[in-house]
């Protein structure tokens, strides 16, 4: 993303925030960013184009700091507090945007929204159940899934009380409550012997969700090391083929492991050659 893009989607999302999305014109936009209709159109093809990145940078960046938390290498439980109060510290930091983007009927509307959402749910689905796994261990294997919903529930529900009232809470208390929460849970399905319900329906869904959340990870970082690093042409020519490839509906994996090899001695693609390794192993 260039600096003047990253400008225009901040004004965009200002605007969006304070007039509606409806209400704002790209002429409203150009002149918040002090640019001409045309300079616009340069780096957005309409209204809807820059509403997606606009999601896409408030998402992805939710994204990006959830698994920043998880490289800090606290102990698992600790991480897991972090991560939801983190996420109840962003739904009140951005709670007009976020209003915006449930009241405006046009957003339903919009295919590539809807698909996009539909990526980000997958994405945020599979990082409650790693997140769950790694803080509670095996003993909740039996119950990962239903787990995984139910505690995604009880975070939503509470990040909707946050977006729709003023309510001062401290959120870390919250997280610790919501995770004694998870513990009585866990102790009353064991005790009580039950049965998990969406065990066996899921397994599918799980594994195309990782693999979308592997392809969105790989993209992101050949997107950090293009605008970064300094590579030779050969290899900026290998991550332009891999970024097209994972970019299609079916990837072909033959393809990306084509040119995997290029990176392997590669010293400042080391990460990205082992996320594409794991990919490519599913």
């Amino acid at each position: 993303m260039t600096e003047k893009e990253e400008k225009i989607i901040k004004a965009g999302l200002r605007l969006f925030a304070k007039n509606g999305f409806a209400s704002t014109t790209i002429q409203d936009i150009a002149n918040e960013c002090q640019i001409s209709k045309g300079a616009f159109y340069l780096h957005f093809k309409s209204k809807d184009a820059l509403l997606l990145a606009i999601i896409k940078y408030y998402i992805d960046r939710t994204m990006e700091n959830m698994k920043s938390i998880q490289q800090k290498n606290f102990p698992p439980k600790e991480t897991f507090r972090e991560q939801i109060a983190y996420q109840f510290s962003e739904s009140k930091e951005h709670r007009d945007f976020i209003l915006v983007m449930i009241s405006e009927h046009s957003i339903p509307e919009n295919s590539k929204i809807k698909e996009y959402f539909k990526k980000v749910g997958e994405e945020f689905h599979e990082t409650y159940r790693e997140a769950l796994y790694a803080a509670f261990g095996d003993i909740i294997k039996p119950y990962l899934s239903d787990l995984t919903v139910i505690v995604q529930g009880i975070v939503q529900s509470y990040q909707n009380l946050f977006i729709f009232n003023e309510i001062e809470v401290d959120f870390y208390e919250l997280a610790d409550f919501i995770i004694r929460r998870i513990d009585d849970m866990i102790n009353g399905m064991i005790q009580s012997g039950e049965h998990s319900i969406l065990a066996d329906q899921t397994y599918s869904f799980y594994t195309d969700a990782k693999s979308e959340a592997d392809k969105h990870t790989i993209l992101q970082e050949i997107e950090t090391i293009k605008n970064k690093a300094d590579l030779p042409e050969d290899i900026l020519i290998t991550l332009d083929v891999i970024e097209e490839e994972l970019n299609k509906d079916a990837p072909r994996k033959p393809v990306v492991q084509g040119m995997l090899s290029n990176l392997e001695h590669q010293d400042n693609v080391q990460h990205l050659f082992q996320i594409i390794s794991g990919f490519l192993d599913r």
